[in-house]
């Protein structure tokens, strides 16, 4: 993961989901004006393709090479984790990201992952970039002090509080659309969403957690062993593998 994926990955992230444009149609004359130096349309458009196609490579190898569906399915469960933290972390601090277009442009883009997992029988890691999906609902929805139990409620559960106000303090209104927001609305956001947090028995620690963790790797699950019937004694290591100590083992 760390070795021959990581390095690939990371680079692809931001702009596949967070700058790829599926359409001009999607642009507005605002988003034109807040994209205007963040490179060509076109290779922009390409990014997200260029993210999948990799993500389509490690599959194939894990699948060719004969991986267990427990190792395929932790192995993307790992990528689509990284994607939406890195994601995450890169958008609440970027006020050009922060707004109802890009909110619609970076949803569509997750959408077009979830359906590639849906495709290969991996739907259960959908679920690793519902954080960065809450995040998009909470810039499309209303703002206002008569919402504030839809914000603070079950549409931002997956999020925690400082990643939510920090969202908001760098949310850019549409032009002529919507004023901004105020910090007396941001105070009574903190104030529920650590209410929430009570109610919820949250850990401590979570109210101040603002950063996902980007490229952690958490051990891997060994316990659903898949047995294999394979005789090992024939098996033979590329030497490049540096494994010989394995195989001794073996």
């Amino acid at each position: 993961m760390k070795k021959a994926i990581e390095h690939v990955l990371s680079p692809k992230i931001v702009p596949g989901i967070l700058q790829h444009e599926s359409s001009s149609d999607l642009m507005t004359a605002g988003q034109e004006r807040r994209d205007r130096n963040s490179g060509s349309v076109e290779s922009q458009r390409k990014s997200l393709d260029d993210l999948l196609q990799f993500m389509e490579i490690v599959h194939t190898k894990l699948t060719t090479y004969g991986g267990d569906d427990i190792v395929v399915k932790q192995v993307i469960g790992q990528m689509a984790r990284w994607m939406c933290a890195l994601a995450l972390n890169y958008m609440m601090f970027r006020r050009e990201l922060c707004n109802f277009e890009k909110a619609i442009q970076i949803k569509h883009n997750v959408t077009q992952i979830q359906n590639w997992l849906n495709a290969k029988g991996l739907s259960d890691c959908r679920d690793h970039f519902e954080p960065l999906v809450q995040a998009c609902h909470l810039l499309q929805s209303r703002k206002d002090p008569s919402n504030l139990d839809t914000l603070c409620g079950e549409m931002t559960s997956r999020l925690k509080p400082r990643q939510v106000v920090a969202i908001l303090q760098h949310y850019d209104p549409s032009d002529e659309m919507e004023d901004g927001l105020s910090p007396e609305f941001l105070v009574q956001i903190q104030k529920k969403l650590n209410e929430r947090a009570i109610a919820n028995n949250d850990p401590i620690e979570d109210k101040d957690k603002l950063i996902m963790l980007g490229t952690y790797l958490p051990p891997f699950d060994t316990q659903p062993f898949s047995y294999s019937d394979f005789p090992l004694e024939t098996l033979s290591l590329p030497s490049c593998l540096h494994m010989q100590s394995v195989c001794r083992l073996v």
